[in-house]
């Protein structure tokens, strides 16, 4: 076999063998990193992916400790093919650099003595192995692959001696994911285990040059405003994210020996001590890694050491991540094996039937891949994957919850009916079930973003049974809504879980708004609801620089409203602030007519002076101007009309204004829907009906 077969052909059969991955969806980040995210809908300056850390990810699921502009760069340029981004195109660039990663390591191998055909078994080892299902079959990881590609074609260039190539590749895999810090180390690895230069001679020729470029990277990352850290330790502190990186080493290498179900989201549980099991399996496999280095061939040494240091970013000891173990995380590591591998097959000693049972186990760990890559194929199929694999774990259930959920908002969407209404509601019952069992399950600090999920949904159901007129299921699911919302706002303001200034700013706001629906006439926590949203609307006025001045106003009316009977001095300010405010918006262009006609309309009753027949005539005719322009009021703003109506035929014997009213609730009567609205009409009619036979 030629060099030139060795190096095409590795790469060729990677990219068959991932070719089925074409046909798969947009899977779980892939909605917010492309999907729904607005800064790659134009290529426009591609210098903003680079500059600006928005870009990132769509504005309601934003992320300050992810900068990834190639491959931001790259979602845009592909996204430009077509009106609907193909999750294809996405896929195909994926599966091309990997094949590129495949044909780059085969390169590298023989560059480091690997025969031809050894050579291209061990980097066709690396390119169909299951492992490497993760990156290559997840847009979002596409990072993963622009970064592994430069690195590989950085330490080429090194072993080729072009230090120029190398420092320019070095840094294009920088901008594809920061994890490639560990190349310049990888340089002096090479000189090192293969070249046998002294340990002080490749630091200062090889390692330090290209940390200067490290450094220079992360002063740059650290002024467009990235975090380098995504949580706290795991486990809490850094000696017990040691213990538990241990556990994760051995889980590693029995992935790589028998890379059996998928691994996305890996479980690794946190190791408190090092007296475990899975710890000292890990403790094992570092010694002979270590001993591997130290009494090693050169090729050895180089395979263990690379193994190493391509898990140093990920290792959760030097900077903590968010999750223990990831197939993405040991992508740049498996590369590092086909060392080993070529190694043995180039010895002498290796035998034909070794070599044969080699092809066999490759072909084994390609029907494997091929089984991995069915499981990328849609969010159901990988969801169904991992349940077979850790059926009870949290991060399993909450995958289940948010899938109920999204069915339940879909249908609520679209819902024209009581049919519609009981599906989404069968879903709503499914999806609460998970979160049930997941809140139950979980630590604190991981359940917020769940809770933020089950408040969106509930209020997307609220919404959908108030504008189909099922007031008392809205005012109950209204209620969900806001216990699942003042527990995120809790957990925000007690710093316990990720914190993310969009997510804070749609609780608070979503508070705000649930009070506002909640606190009607009757309801028996309105000044409950003030207070909340009082203190919701202190937070979007301090933080976020919004004034809330007419939500609050609504606010005080309702307990204005309330208060009315038991409080008349209080309730009659209340009411002429509220009056005021709203006056004030209305200069300023914002239509308050039906609100500032509630208050002239309480204003003209509270018993504490005598009835005001002006004010009941100027909220008459603002109800009127609202039931005649505002298509969604207009229900509510005939009823309004016809209660001040019959009000003025009460309180001033005006029997003309109390038959204008019964005929407005008698043609209205029939026209509306809402539960609430129904009931007080009948009984408007009735107090009507009582008047006029006087």
């Amino acid at each position: 076999m030629t060099t030139r077969l060795s190096i095409f052909g590795a790469a060729g059969i990677a990219l068959l063998c991932y070719l089925p991955s074409l046909r798969g969806e947009f899977l779980y980040d892939d909605a917010r990193f492309v999907v729904n995210n607005p800064h790659i809908d134009t290529v426009g300056n591609p210098a903003r992916f680079f500059t600006d850390i928005e870009t990132t990810a769509a504005p309601d699921r934003a992320t300050r400790d992810i900068y990834r502009p190639l491959r931001t760069l790259s979602y845009a340029l592909l996204k430009s093919v077509g009106a609907d981004p193909d999750p294809g195109v996405f896929h195909l660039l994926n599966v091309l650099l990997h094949a590129v990663s495949v044909a780059l390591l085969a390169a590298l191998l023989l560059n480091a003595g690997v025969g031809a055909g050894p050579a291209f078994f061990s980097a066709l080892l690396f390119g169909v192995h299951p492992l490497t299902v993760e990156v290559t079959a997840y847009i979002s990881s596409l990072g993963d692959s622009w970064a592994t590609a430069f690195g590989l074609a950085s330490i080429y260039m090194h072993a080729r001696q072009r230090p120029v190539g190398a420092f320019v590749f070095f840094t294009a895999a920088l901008f594809g994911k920061e994890s490639m810090v560990v190349v310049p180390i990888l340089w002096g690895v090479w000189d090192w285990a293969l070249r046998r230069a002294p340990i002080a001679k490749t630091a200062v020729r090889s390692v330090l040059p290209g940390l200067l470029i490290v450094v220079a990277f992360m002063f740059w990352r650290d002024s467009l405003g990235a975090k380098s850290a995504q949580t706290v330790f795991l486990g809490g502190s850094r000696l017990t994210a040691v213990w538990t990186m241990l556990s994760a080493l051995g889980y590693y290498a029995a992935l790589v020996l028998f890379p059996a179900g998928p691994t996305f989201e890996a479980i690794v549980d946190p190791q408190p001590t090092p007296w475990s099991v899975p710890v000292l399996v890990g403790v094992a496999v570092l010694g002979l890694l270590v001993w591997a280095i130290w009494r090693g061939a050169p090729r050895v040494r180089l395979a263990a050491a690379w193994f190493l240091v391509g898990l140093a970013p990920v290792s959760n000891v030097i900077v903590p991540l968010k999750i223990a173990a990831a197939d993405r995380f040991v992508y740049l590591s498996l590369a590092g094996l086909a060392f080993l591998v070529g190694d043995t097959l180039q010895r002498p000693t290796t035998t034909p039937y070794v070599r044969r049972a080699g092809w066999a186990v490759l072909l084994l760990l390609a029907l494997v891949t091929q089984d991995r890559i069915a499981d990328w194929r849609s969010p159901q199929t990988l969801r169904d994957a991992r349940r077979q694999v850790w059926p009870k774990n949290e991060r399993v259930v909450w995958g289940d919850a948010a899938a109920e959920a999204a069915k339940a908002v879909d249908i609520y969407a679209v819902a024209r009916g009581p049919s519609d209404l009981e599906r989404a509601s069968e879903a709503l019952q499914k999806a609460t079930d998970f979160y049930d069992v997941f809140f139950r399950n979980s630590p604190v600090e991981v359940t917020l973003q769940a809770r933020i999920e089950l408040a969106r949904l509930y209020l997307e159901a609220a919404s959908a049974h108030a504008r189909l007129g099922f007031d008392n299921h809205a005012q109950i699911l209204y209620e969900d809504t806001l216990r699942q919302l003042r527990e995120a706002h809790r957990l925000h303001l007690n710093g316990v879980g990720r914190y993310n200034a969009n997510e804070a700013a749609f609780v608070a706001d979503a508070i705000l708004h649930v009070c506002v629906q909640l606190a009607v006439p009757g309801y028996q926590k309105v000044e409950l609801l003030a207070s909340v949203g009082a203190r919701a609307a202190i937070v979007l006025e301090k933080n976020f620089g919004r004034r809330e001045d007419f939500r609050r106003s609504i606010l005080l009316m309702a307990t204005a409203i309330q208060r009315r009977v038991s409080h008349k001095a209080e309730s009659r300010a209340a009411f002429q602030k509220c009056l005021h405010v709203f006056e004030k918006l209305e200069e300023g262009g914002q239509d308050t007519r039906y609100h500032r006609g509630l208050c002239y309309m309480y204003l003209a009753v509270i018993k504490d002076r005598p009835p005001n027949r002006e004010y009941l005539e100027m909220a008459r005719g603002l109800f009127l101007e609202v039931a005649t322009q505002d298509e969604s009021y207009w229900a509510w703003g005939h009823m309004h009309r016809a209660r001040c109506l019959r009000l003025i035929g009460l309180l001033f014997d005006d029997i003309e204004s109390a038959k204008r009213a019964y005929a407005i609730l008698q043609e209205l009567k029939p026209k509306v829907v809402g539960e609430r609205l129904v009931r007080d009409i009948r009984s408007e009619l009735s107090l009507c009906e009582k008047l006029l036979n006087k």
